[in-house]
């Protein structure tokens, strides 16, 4: 993603709510980020919700993951699928499921179909415990 320029904002609106940023996505995003959604909140049932950056964050003592619509542009970037990203995943065991990108301590993997998501539903779900574990270190 750029870097922003010197006063400028990379996002020049707010979401107000959870269900004001889900209304906004193109249908097939939505299935995706509520599944995602689900699958977080089943695998971490105490962990807690914020808007972040207009996007769904979850965190406990510290960020834990995210799920950014590659509708909700970043500056005036946009993409493709739906990003499901760690926050510390530099600390998890090391694995080629994960992007890293260019980046050193936050990794993800980008969803195009609600069908990639629930192949890899045990993979997600692995990732996750390990992250919540992470966190509670």
């Amino acid at each position: 993603m750029p870097m922003a320029q010197a006063g400028k904002k990379m996002q020049d609106f707010k979401f107000e709510s959870y269900v004001e940023l889900f209304d906004s996505l193109p249908a097939n995003e939505q299935l995706i980020v509520q599944t995602l959604k689900e699958i977080i909140e089943d695998t971490i049932p105490d962990v807690k919700f914020k808007l972040s950056w207009n996007i769904p964050a979850f965190y406990k003592k510290r960020s834990i993951c995210y799920i950014w619509p590659g509708s909700v542009a970043w500056g005036e970037m946009t993409s493709e699928g739906v990003q499901f990203g760690f926050s510390h995943a530099n600390k998890m065991t090391p694995n080629k499921y994960l992007n890293k990108g260019n980046r050193k301590q936050v990794y993800y993997k980008t969803f195009n179909t609600i069908e990639e998501v629930e192949r890899d539903l045990d993979i997600l779900v692995s990732l996750l415990q390990e992250a919540n574990e992470i966190d509670g270190l």
